[in-house]
């Protein structure tokens, strides 16, 4: 009798820790995963943004555009700044070519048209052609120079061209349809005049003003300071 209670109490003892274990392994399963979702649905609401977060990213965002804007405007400016100086250049250059050869060159502006950028082309004055509108000539000596896209030249004669050379005389190597209102005369002297370089109707830098002598005034204002100097 003492046998079979012994036995008894040890199946009703292992028993009792059977169905614990399992009851506990069942519990800490259900937990596992309660707690598994509870961090994969945190995991899904801190993957999200906030409010916050995103007008800072927008605001970011405006200020790399505004840099790459001003970047780009100013290295346009900076491009047609180089386009005067090349201007100047080319002025010094026309004006070096006229005095020594005895050639009369002049400065035409060219418009941007549909297909082509604007551009300058330095003319000759042939007087031996007989057909008085055709005399001045795109001078083989010189390369037309193209403009950037957008970026034009105007020329505007000044007021004391007149006391210059006689209005009969300048009126008659003008009266060519392709005639320049800048002309090197080949004896030093030149039709004083204004250049200018515009952008999208915009002037850019200071106008570029070839005086009577056919230099930029600028230069001889540099060079009459530094003879003035002891």
């Amino acid at each position: 009798m003492s046998e079979i209670q012994s036995m008894l109490k040890f199946y009703l003892f292992h028993r009792l820790n059977f169905d614990w274990l399992k009851h506990f392994r069942l519990n800490m399963s259900s937990s596992s995963v309660h707690l598994s979702s509870q961090h994969h649905s945190n995991r899904v609401t801190q993957s999200g943004f906030t409010l916050i977060e995103v007008m800072l990213v927008v605001l970011i965002a405006g200020i790399f555009a505004a840099m790459i804007g001003l970047s780009i405007g100013g290295s346009d400016t900076r491009r047609v700044l180089q386009e005067r100086e090349e201007l100047m250049d080319s002025i010094a250059e026309i004006r070096l070519e006229s005095q020594d050869q005895g050639r009369m060159l002049g400065l035409i502006p060219l418009d941007q048209t549909a297909t082509d950028h604007a551009r300058y082309v330095v003319v000759e004055y042939d007087p031996t052609a007989t057909d008085k509108d055709k005399r001045w000539k795109p001078s083989v000596d010189f390369k037309v120079h193209t403009l950037p896209l957008g970026v034009e030249l105007t020329i505007t004669p000044l007021q004391d061209n007149n006391q210059q050379k006689p209005s009969e005389h300048l009126n008659d190597i003008t009266s060519d349809a392709l005639s320049p209102k800048l002309i090197w005369f080949g004896n030093g002297e030149a039709t004083a005049a204004r250049l200018q370089l515009v952008q999208e109707g915009q002037n850019v830098g200071d106008a570029v003003e070839v005086t009577a002598l056919g230099s930029v005034k600028k230069d001889e204002t540099s060079t009459s300071n530094s003879e003035d100097r002891p």
